[in-house]
């Protein structure tokens, strides 16, 4: 594949797949199965006014999209790794993201103490 030598640290994990196409099979036919179990109780234009149901392509993408995830999980488990030369970084350079959430709500705006919650906050992340 693209001149690549890939090698995997766990190859016996490939079995994994057919445990993953079970399961897609296995939703799909709880997809199957309820639609009957609905269409039995309820008549048809009964449906269509209290339940909204998905199309059959939505829920082939839905199927196809979930396949995808779990055979990309599994490819993953196995640990493909190329072959060559080994490459190695360094860098001296230390970085780390930080996120704040701040509660932007009205009661932020309530003047008990002065300033008031919200400015306090920003000075506080400042």
């Amino acid at each position: 594949m693209f001149g690549l030598d890939i090698s995997y640290v766990h190859p016996e994990l490939v079995h994994l797949v057919w445990v993953t196409i079970g399961v897609v099979l296995l939703l799909g036919w709880l997809e199957l199965r309820g639609r009957d179990a609905l269409n039995r109780f309820v008549s048809t234009v009964m449906q269509r006014r209290l339940a909204e149901r998905p199309s059959t392509g939505r829920i082939l993408a839905r199927l196809a999209l979930i396949l995808a995830a779990l055979l990309a999980g599994v490819w993953g488990l196995r640990q493909p790794q190329t072959s060559g030369v080994p490459e190695t970084v360094s860098s001296t350079k230390v970085s780390a993201d930080i996120m704040v959430v701040l509660d932007v709500s009205k009661s932020m705006l309530t003047a008990d103490a002065m300033p008031d919650r919200l400015e306090r906050a920003n000075a506080e992340i400042d």
